[in-house]
């Protein structure tokens, strides 16, 4: 099957691709649907196409990604989960990128805002792995070129846009793996973390890395690829972040949610 990662199919927008092979205008009228998938809000955003899944995003603030095969949902993510502002929408194509989904949002569908955010998702489940506030509104997919990303944003004709017409090159963030805690897990204090990070893109590596409680609130760094702690916490509901740093200016950060249940006898 061939691929459509981005909504023009490629960095010069052809909107065709030149690797098919079976589809042609003389078949073109005999198709018939293999699967229909129905979102809950309209469609607007071109859909992209994996090797095995399709991604496309509602405008009831939804991120599908659909069984390529069967046209099974896969999973679903809310946009609000990702930039934390109720309403939120994209209206963009995400982008194919190595394993991960690129997409853009908008805060607000109605009102003033401030700006929008390039976010990353893993392809397979759906998981923030990075966002970047661009300052102004994002209503259009990126190009991925030389595996660099590119994307503009400060279109502000379509209300409630928000102006600021700059371009942006991201290039690959570190990758961030936590295997301790689990997301979503219900532990005691003190919590262990277990996390290690990757920069494939960098060639002189990964500089350092951190965990946030809370933000702003740096609970442990260390100058290394990888870190073993326990980090002493109050009962209560964490939104912690692991995050590093390469040696080439990139950020790379992986959300842990947790709910601390009790604290040890020495807190």
């Amino acid at each position: 099957m061939v691929q459509w990662p981005v909504a023009g199919q490629g960095a010069t927008n052809l909107r065709s691709q030149p690797a098919e092979t079976y589809l042609s205008a003389a078949n073109a009228g005999s198709l018939i649907p293999k699967w229909i998938f129905t979102t809950s809000g309209d469609v607007s955003a071109t859909p992209t196409v994996g090797t095995t899944a399709v991604f496309v995003p509602d405008w009831d603030g939804n991120l599908f990604a659909i069984d390529l095969a069967t046209g099974s949902q896969l999973w679903s993510h809310q946009i609000s989960e990702y930039d934390g502002y109720a309403g939120a929408v994209s209206r963009v194509s995400p982008a194919l990128y190595d394993s991960s989904i690129i997409i853009g949002d908008s805060e607000s569908t109605g009102a003033p805002h401030n700006g929008a955010n390039v976010i990353a998702v893993n392809h397979s489940t759906g998981k923030i792995l990075w966002s970047y506030a661009t300052g102004g509104s994002v209503i259009d997919g990126p190009s991925i070129v030389s595996s660099n990303l590119f994307w503009g944003s400060g279109y502000h004709k379509i209300p409630p846009g928000t102006a600021n017409n700059k371009v942006y090159d991201f290039t690959p963030a570190p990758a961030v793996t936590v295997t301790v805690p689990v997301n979503g897990s219900q532990i005691p204090s003190p919590v262990q973390f277990k996390a290690s990070a990757a920069s494939p893109n960098c060639a002189k590596g990964v500089a350092s890395m951190r965990i946030y409680t809370a933000p702003g609130v740096d609970a442990y760094t260390v100058d290394s690829p990888s870190l073993i702690t326990s980090i002493n916490l109050s009962a209560g509901a964490y939104n912690t972040v692991v995050q590093s740093w390469d040696n080439c200016g990139n950020v790379g950060k992986t959300f842990v949610t947790i709910t601390v249940t009790k604290t040890s006898s020495a807190m």
